[in-house]
């Protein structure tokens, strides 16, 4: 049995934690920038469109409401992948903390459940 190293296991959960962050941020960066360009596609479609009078003061509020639509739902997946980013965090930081202590008292962890 070999005592905990505090120094050792932060860096351990840092280096896992950066790991994790850098692919999840990957993941959010080029979902966002594929959204984000359809969002502004859209916004300048209507802009042309209002100032060319397709789209006027009777239908002007059903354009604006498509595009405020498509930001609520962006801004919504983007909060859902950070929930699941935290938890795929918070996982990957109790599997680090658990085989330290496993290392540490030989007793084997793998079996104990993290709600």
């Amino acid at each position: 049995m070999e005592p905990i190293n505090s120094t050792e296991l932060i860096r351990e959960l840092k280096q896992t934690s950066s790991a994790l962050l850098k692919k999840e941020v990957s993941t959010i960066s080029g979902f966002s920038k594929i959204e984000l360009r359809a969002i502004v596609q859209q916004t300048i479609l209507v802009s042309l469109s209002m100032n060319s009078g397709e789209i006027n003061d009777v239908n002007r509020a059903f354009y604006l409401t498509r595009i405020a639509v498509m930001v609520q739902h962006f801004v919504h997946s983007l909060a859902g992948i950070m929930v699941s980013t935290i938890e795929k965090l918070w996982s990957t930081l109790i599997q680090v903390l658990w085989s330290a202590i496993s290392k540490a008292t030989e007793v084997p962890l793998e079996k104990f459940k993290t709600y």
